[in-house]
């Protein structure tokens, strides 16, 4: 009983934890048109946060897990929260576009700390390996949930000013910092004399490996094309959609990612990956093509199923993003940091260049030539997948 109890409670830390970054990061999206006004600086230009944000923390996230193999990851999550909360404090103090956009640096470098450490951390308190699927499905639906609630929260503070929003997330952040120093540490973290020299060694060693390389080389493509079509739809909409109908949207598509990782994450446990691929794969292409068809979305005839559409990123997000974490646990048990920082670190890395790659395809040819180029990189990602999925079957 006293080793169940700290695993139980280190769980729903975990799951907490993993809502700072959904939580805080949404923000941009819904005071773009507040932070326009505050910094003169247009909304187009104001996106070029998101690859400040999410290269730095792309990179460092290749680094994070394995280094949470050597150091533990207690306090490699510890450092990383430590980051977060400074970067709250400096957004909510920002004077300018540059001093906002460095809080957002901070931010990528914190949460890349944090990342993959929750999912190797999670895996590494699960005796049954059985059950992964659906702890890592439900580590997705709390970030899910944060991204559900980060809007609700947003239309209450910004009324009165949008720094606020950014004091009380400086305090969220701090309370876990408390709550990660005193929560019960699991009993491998206590023991961690390795030298440093073991985390490239590590990296090394599995980078080295073609299913590895397939994992991330997917991971890649997905979110670069996910996060292209995702963010500059919003972006297309933003002017035709208020910020408060666009918080909405915001608080339903984390809903809807929420209670689809539930889903996806029982389906994984019976039926394996193979049903998470082609589920994902599959409601991806069909609302790509859903949202070329319609046209001009910004056209009021249409707008409510342009909307439609987009809720359903939330499915393909958490139905992928699941799918991709647990195969990175499923390969090698003493590197589970390393897999997942790897893993998630191309995730990311495709999620920082995704607009900046396609926007200059957005403002010449428009969003329709978006969403072609999104349906070429789903053809090519599908034959990824399958290559990867006779891969990961002989395991």
């Amino acid at each position: 009983m006293t080793k169940k109890n700290p695993s139980k409670l280190i769980e729903f830390t975990v799951y907490f934890i993993n809502t700072i970054g959904p939580l805080t990061g949404n923000v941009l999206m819904i005071i773009l048109g507040s932070l326009s006004v505050e910094f003169s600086v247009s909304p187009s230009d104001l996106l070029i946060i998101i690859p400040i944000m999410t290269f730095p923390n792309a990179i460092i996230q290749l680094f994070s897990g394995a280094l949470s193999d050597v150091k533990g990851r207690i306090p490699v999550v510890l450092s990383g929260l430590s980051t977060l909360c400074c970067s709250m404090i400096i957004a909510g103090l920002s004077t300018s576009f540059l001093m906002y956009s460095f809080s957002g640096l901070l931010w990528g470098i914190g949460l890349a700390f944090i990342n993959p450490c929750l999912i190797a951390l999670l895996t590494d308190i699960t005796p049954d390996l059985e059950k992964v699927p659906k702890k890592i499905a439900n580590l997705n639906a709390f970030a899910n949930v944060g991204s559900a609630i980060g809007p609700i929260i947003v239309g209450f503070i910004v009324l009165l000013s949008w720094r606020l929003l950014y004091v009380f997330y400086a305090i969220f952040v701090a309370i876990f910092i408390c709550v990660i120093i005193f929560v019960p540490k699991p009993s491998h973290e206590s023991d961690k004399d390795v030298k440093f020299t073991t985390v490239f060694h590590d990296i090394s060693k599995e980078i080295r490996r073609s299913i590895v390389i397939l994992l991330m080389i997917s991971g890649f493509l997905f979110s670069l094309s996910y996060a292209s079509q995702y963010l500059l739809t919003i972006t297309e909409l933003t002017g035709t959609v208020t910020e408060t109908a666009m918080g909405i949207i915001f608080c339903i598509l984390g809903i809807v990612g929420a209670l689809n990782a539930i889903f996806v994450g029982n389906f994984l446990e019976k039926k394996g990956i193979k049903f998470g691929l082609i589920y994902g794969m599959s409601v991806f292409f069909f609302m790509t093509v859903f949202l070329l068809l319609l046209g001009d979305i910004t056209n009021n005839e249409v707008l409510i199923y342009a909307i439609f559409g987009i809720l359903f990123t939330g499915v393909v997000r958490s139905t992928l993003f699941t799918t991709f974490s647990y195969i990175s646990q499923m390969l090698t048990k003493e590197r589970r940091g390393t897999l997942a920082g790897l893993t998630t670190a191309s995730l990311f890395i495709g999620i920082s260049l995704g607009p900046t790659i396609f926007t200059p395809i957005y403002e010449n040819l428009g969003i329709t030539a978006i969403y072609y180029t999104s349906i070429i990189l789903i053809i090519v990602l599908a034959g990824l997948l399958i290559l990867l999925y006779t891969r990961v079957k002989k395991i």
